[in-house]
């Protein structure tokens, strides 16, 4: 299992660093903007206003209220936006530094328990937490599905998370009666 990830990784790192350099022709030929669509004037602003309120943040839900401070990013990008198109922006913007810190530890534990439990008992199931947390990290990168309210995508984080802990717990009891 290592050496596959091992080698997995160095080519994953390997394409990143290729497509970074060539990204502007290859979004070009697909009819694309290297901004990822204003991403990436977005974040600049969102991340100045995470500055205003960095601990604590704004609450959860407020930043993106009409009457809020998005207006002040709305004005800057000159578009409607709805979210920060970044999970974690938009968590760090509801829950500030604090509450980013806690979803981030608790979620790199299950990264660990999931690891612990694919090499435990090597079966399909128990890959899963694992493409399913590493699919959360890839689509929090452009899209907000962290703590979002009838999201199908955090339904099934928590869903993933309960259950893992289920079977870790089991695991850990049945080490103990040995």
């Amino acid at each position: 299992f290592i050496p596959v990830l091992t080698l997995v990784s160095t080519f994953g790192i390997a394409f990143y660093y290729w497509f970074i350099s060539q990204a502007d022709s290859i979004l070009g030929s697909v009819g694309k903007d290297s901004t990822l669509t204003g991403r990436s004037e977005l974040w600049p602003v969102v991340l100045e206003m995470m500055g205003k309120k960095p601990w604590l943040g704004y609450g959860y839900g407020v930043f993106w209220e009409k009457s809020s401070e998005s207006s002040i990013v709305v004005q800057t990008v000159q578009w409607n936006v709805p979210n920060a198109h970044n999970g974690f922006l938009d968590l760090w913007l509801s829950l500030g530094l604090l509450g980013f810190l806690v979803f981030i530890i608790g979620f790199v534990i299950n990264l660990f328990k999931a690891i612990y439990l694919i090499r435990r008992n090597k079966t399909s199931e128990s890959i899963w937490l694992l493409v399913y947390l590493t699919f959360m990290i890839l689509s929090n990168l452009t899209e907000s599905t962290l703590l979002v309210q009838n999201s199908m995508e955090w339904v099934l984080y928590v869903a993933a998370i309960l259950s893992s802990q289920l079977y870790y717990a089991r695991e850990s009891l049945k080490l103990k009666s040995i």
